[in-house]
């Protein structure tokens, strides 16, 4: 059995489980409005919306942080766990076999080491207010015990005994899933590598393009001062063992999908550009969709009464880390996108031809390869123990992804602790621009933060762990030689020299995972995504001369395609003879206006062909799996590479090489739209190009936890794709999966200052707890992108 197959099973069992479990508890759980805890210092004040969002007051800051941990736990102890397990390979433990699979991948790509070396490193203040939150969530757990209320899925799985006691190295594992998640690039390095083996170097370079030089960055664009970075052409050649199982593991590293999942999008807006004459702030991540949600909405307040000033607030937090990622407090608001930045290498390392367990040194001669003995617990099985081999690089991941030659990892978190966590106190108390820098200037992940304050100020600051290289191999996306010292990190980039933005003078900041700059003086990465959905914000913005918090909140359910805009135009030029039913696809994107609604055909008609002609294209040059691999994680280089060649009919991609003829543009788009309208016609079984509403294969599902089969909720149809600002992307686009399994994880619109406007939503409910009315109550809201007040209320 696959590892899907495997996951598939466990899910069904777990959800029937559950509602067998729900019916035999016989009622839902009572949410207090008002409770009270006993703190650390003093008595601490949990008061719960009408959404069941709880809102932490504490006299201290200490207590504040035991508060925001007890909360944590009490709505999603299982979930912490869970991923918490994930960072430190402990999930078999919890999950036996089934999840044996991530926890060796785990300890090969040296996430528990980094995590054990995180914790090492820890400074004493962070270690004391992890200690602090620590112990919320664990006197949550003991009344939880005590009042028998522990989530229903440790006593499904038969384990009360794994309750967790929380403690740093806890919330350390976490971390390292989220910023393991954030900075790898396996799921698109990996496909290009194989690629490379069967293309040339401009073949390549077409697939995978630079930024477009017409792309907006964020900070306003500057001449380049970076020596722009090209393939030479001196592509190493390595090869699957097994396409299957690398994209297999590719699929489980990247949380169950072969899709692109970490994005988001930003913007703030000074005074001049609003109607309210104040600073407004939006942000909605993209992640993927998981019941319960990725975030956890929560007010954390400390009355001051430590010495340590009072502040309060409120906005998104991960259950399992003290903080909040997306918010505001009393004077300022925040919150980040994901800056793809380059911060993982990989090395293809020389072995000794008479010596396997020897490879190539840059002077000539050859060093042993270390092998380490690690393991990890299987529920029922013992342990089980596994060989790593590390060259000077870092781990030799060639088996873990069948590969027949050995590529050694080289990642920058897993280069040097990691101090993100330190950013916490200051962030939540931070009052002005430069308070909110210094608070990040240990920020480990990488990350484009937006500000505003109350002041009428905004701002942008990059954040991460960012290497300097002495020379930069195949633009970064290609192994390096690993019996060179050419390729090798030197130090990091300091923090004063990543990108930046104040107060610019046209009003406004917007990011979109594109690239931050073009005047950095370092090397930033290869894997900005594409500029349309940045396109796409940014026009909406400039069309308006000032806009309300409803008008900039909007913008997060725009479904615009801009690369419909671009593709339409050359489908209505085909010459389609005289097929009727292509006829009136073309009738419909005719009359369209490149909305990606739900109930739109044209949309569907759209989509299925921007798809097929891109597969088709690569498929002409490699097999159908590769091609898949591609046009999956890759699917913003997709966009930049359809787009490039779109305005010149006789490029040599639009000829397909496995045929005796020579194609042009017009043959491949025909046949895709040909190929888009014959799959739509045996998908719904219907004739009429009308019926072939893009909502009706376009679902969102959010699957449990992390489990790949979205099992437990179903929000129905869904609008946008990856593209849009609004985005909503799917499963496996390869398999013409278009399940929506993920964008944005919370939506959140503030007029800063005037807090009781502020606005938010989550794509699932409070509660980790199934049975809870919470659980879910969210997700209407969701779906017809209506919000709900952020509530921001003293004590």
């Amino acid at each position: 059995l696959s590892l899907s197959s495997m996951a598939r099973t466990a899910v069904v069992a777990v959800c029937f489980l559950l509602a067998l479990f729900c019916c035999v508890q016989g009622k839902k759980a009572e949410w207090e409005k008002v409770q009270v805890v006993q703190g650390l210092d003093a008595s601490i004040s949990i008061k719960r919306d009408f959404y069941g969002v709880p809102h932490v007051y504490g006299t201290t800051t200490r207590d504040a942080l035991f508060g925001e941990g007890y909360v944590h736990a009490e709505d999603r102890l299982f979930q912490m766990d869970v991923f918490s397990r994930a960072g430190m390979a402990r999930m078999s433990e919890l999950l036996g076999l089934l999840a044996s699979v991530l926890d060796e991948a785990v300890l090969t790509l040296g996430g528990r080491q980094s995590v054990l070396q995180d914790l090492e490193e820890l400074t004493e203040s962070e270690r004391l207010y992890l200690k602090d939150y620590s112990a919320g969530v664990n006197a949550a757990v003991t009344a939880m015990v005590a009042e028998k209320k522990i989530p229903p899925e440790y006593k499904v799985l038969f384990a009360e005994s794994l309750l967790p006691t929380w403690s740093a190295i806890r919330t350390l594992g976490m971390m390292k899933v989220i910023q393991f998640g954030l900075t790898q690039k396996l799921e698109k390095a990996i496909p290009a590598l194989l690629l490379a083996d069967h293309m040339t170097p401009e073949q390549l370079r077409s697939l995978y393009p630079d930024y477009p030089a017409s792309g907006p960055t964020i900070v306003d664009d500057r001449p380049p001062s970076v020596t722009e970075h090209k393939f030479q052409g001196v592509f190493p050649s390595v090869k699957s063992k097994d396409i299957d199982a690398t994209l297999e593991i590719l699929r489980l590293l990247n949380f169950g999908s072969l899709s692109n999942h970490a994005g988001s999008n930003n913007w703030v807006l000074s005074p001049e550009k609003t109607t309210t004459n104040r600073t407004i702030f939006c942000n909605d991540p993209h992640l993927p969709f998981w019941i319960p949600p990725v975030y956890h909405e929560v007010g954390v307040a400390s009355s001051g009464a430590d010495g340590k000033g009072a502040w309060h607030a409120v906005g998104a937090s991960i259950a399992g880390l003290p903080g909040i990622w997306h918010g505001h407090n009393e004077h300022i608001a925040w919150g980040p996108t994901v800056f793809p930045a380059n911060v993982l290498d990989l090395y293809v390392e020389t072995p000794n031809p008479h010596n396997p367990q020897e490879y190539k040194l840059p002077n000539g001669t050859y060093g042993k390869l270390i092998q380490k003995k690690l393991e990890f617990p299987i529920r029922g099985l013992g342990d089980r123990r596994i060989t790593v081999t590390y060259s000077r690089h870092g781990p030799i991941i060639s088996d873990l992804l069948k590969l027949d030659k050995p590529l050694a990892l080289k990642w920058g978190p897993g280069q040097r602790g990691t101090h993100s966590l330190r950013s916490v106190p200051s962030l939540l108390q931070a009052t002005n621009w430069d308070e909110f820098r210094a608070s990040l200037s240990g920020f480990d992940l990488t990350m484009n933060f937006l500000y505003a304050d109350t002041a009428g100020n905004i701002g942008y600051q990059a954040t991460g762990i960012l290497p300097t290289r002495r020379n930069v191999y195949e633009r970064g996306i290609l192994p390096a030689p690993g019996d060179t010292d050419e390729y090798e990190w030197i130090d990091w980039i300091p923090f004063d020299e990543l990108p930046r933005d104040f107060n610019p003078p046209k009003g406004w900041i917007c990011s979109a995972n594109n690239l931050p700059t073009r005047s950095s003086k370092h090397y930033l990465g290869w894997a900005f995504e594409s500029p349309n959905r940045a396109r796409r914000i940014s026009a909406r913005i400039e069309a308006m001369k000032r806009l309300s918090l409803n008008d900039a909140a909007s913008i997060q359910l725009d479904d615009v395609s801009v690369m419909a805009s671009h593709l339409v135009p050359h489908l209505l030029e085909l010459d389609v003879g005289d097929d009727p039913l292509v006829h009136a696809a073309l009738e419909l994107l005719r009359d369209w206006d490149y909305t990606l609604s739900k109930d739109s055909a044209a949309a569907g008609i759209f989509e299925l062909t921007f798809v097929t002609v891109v597969e088709n294209l690569v498929k002409s040059k490699v097999d159908s799996k590769l091609a898949g691999s591609y046009v999956g994680p890759c699917y913003d280089f997709a966009n930049e590479f359809l787009e490039a060649i779109l305005d010149d009919p006789h490029n040599l991609w639009w000829d397909d090489a496995t045929t005796s003829r020579v194609e042009t543009r017009g043959d491949q788009l025909l046949g895709a739209l040909q190929q888009a309208c014959a799959w739509w016609k045996d998908k719904t079984h219907w004739k009429d190009p009308v019926k072939w509403e893009w909502g009706r294969v376009h679902h969102m599902k959010a699957p449990y936890l992390v489990f790949e089969d979205p099992l437990v909720v179903d929000g129905g149809p869904a609008s946008g794709d990856t593209q849009t600002p609004h985005a909503q992307g799917w499963l496996d686009v390869a398999n013409r999966d278009f399940t929506t399994t993920f964008g944005a994880v919370y939506r959140i619109a503030v007029d800063v200052g005037n807090w009781s406007a502020g606005m938010s939503v989550l794509p699932g409910g409070s509660s980790g707890v199934f049975y809870d009315k919470h659980f879910r109550d969210q997700l209407p809201l969701y779906m017809r992108g209506a919000y709900r007040p952020l509530v921001f209320e003293d004590e």
